[in-house]
Order: structure tokens, then sequence, then C-alpha cells
């Protein structure tokens, strides 16, 4: 695959979030960000940006490997996902957090993501944070959400070799040295076969 499924995972989530319920001129939107949506942890937002949603990759652990048809070997990954809801501090913070946190669990319900269906989607908690010290002062809900999901790999045919194994060649005559070691896939190294 040309885009990796991380990616994939996060424009999903975004497009989600940002896709009007209702169709112009009074679109209806998910939560109170409306299309204020990014796949990104480090976009500078100013207040006139604001309310706004940024979405990004926090860990991914590989969980283990599961072989289909012996030509394909599937990985199974939990990718912690924030969605981090991002509102300018002012009368009534903790409200609009909780209501845009609302709202984003709200979407993020029953979501089957497009291209990868068999993927599970889980709530796994959310942080609050408000910092009225900054240029403008924000307050932050970020939910973070497991998303296991299977990633597919080819399996070379039996003889052939992965790409980076090295054999070991020393000459059974003559003095005791360390051998040289050729890669295997090179089809321009030599074979010293016994």
């Amino acid at each position: 695959m040309t885009t990796s499924e991380r990616r994939r995972i996060r424009d999903a989530f975004c497009a989600r979030l940002k896709t009007p319920l209702t169709g112009a001129p009074d679109a209806v939107y998910w939560t109170v960000a409306a299309d204020r949506v990014f796949t990104s942890r480090t976009l500078r937002l100013f207040r006139k940006d604001l309310p706004a949603i940024l979405i990004y990759a926090r860990s991914e652990d590989a969980v283990g490997d599961t072989v289909s048809d012996g030509s394909t070997a599937f990985t199974v990954r939990n990718l912690r996902l924030a969605v981090e809801g991002i509102v300018e501090a002012e009368e009534g913070i903790d409200d609009r957090l909780d209501e845009l946190a609302e709202q984003i669990e709200t979407a993020i319900d029953g979501f089957d993501i497009p291209g990868l269906e068999t993927a599970r989607i889980d709530y796994a908690g959310t942080e609050i944070q408000v910092d009225t010290d900054a240029e403008t002062p924000f307050g932050g809900v970020r939910l973070t959400y497991t998303v296991r999901y299977r990633r597919a790999r080819d399996i070379p045919p039996e003889g052939i070799p992965p790409p980076s194994v090295f054999l070991g060649i020393s000459p059974t005559i003559g003095a005791a040295h360390e051998g040289d070691y050729v890669l295997i896939s090179d089809p321009d190294a030599p074979c010293h076969c016994p």
C-alpha cells in the first residue's frame, strides 16, 4: 500500500468529524468545531481558528502475526489515536469541553473506517487541560481511542530467502580464518554450496 494504515486511520477520523451532516447553506456538523479538523499535532491555532480538533497517533503496538493462506501474514496492531478538541478559555470552559468531548464520542461511536472495515475502535479515556497563561488562553480535551487493525505483508515463497539473510562462507581447506558473508538474495554473489 502506498498510504500507511496509520495515515488512513487519521484521515478517516478527520473526514468523519469535518463532513457536514446537512448541506449548505445551513450546514450542521458533528461538533462545534465544524470543519476545523486537522490531522496534525503541530498546527498553530489562533483565536479565530477555535474551536478546533487535532487528530494524531500517540503510539502503536504489534500484537502478533497470523498467517491466512500461506502467502500473506497479518500483523495485528493497536494504534492509540488522539482526538484533541481545543476551545478558547472563557466562562464555562468545563461545560464547553464536556460538550465537545460528547460530540466527538457521538461521531465516533459505531464508525467504520473505510477500507479497514474489520478495524475495531475502542474508547480508551479522556484527558482535560486548561492553559490560561498562553497567548490565547485555551482548554483542551483529548480523547484517546485504540484502533485494532490488521496489516498485511507478503510471505516469500519457500526457497526464496528474505532480502537480508546472509550466508557465512569459509573455505574447508587452508588456514582457519573468519568467513566472508554474502547476501543470499544477491544474484551476483558467488555460490559456495557444499
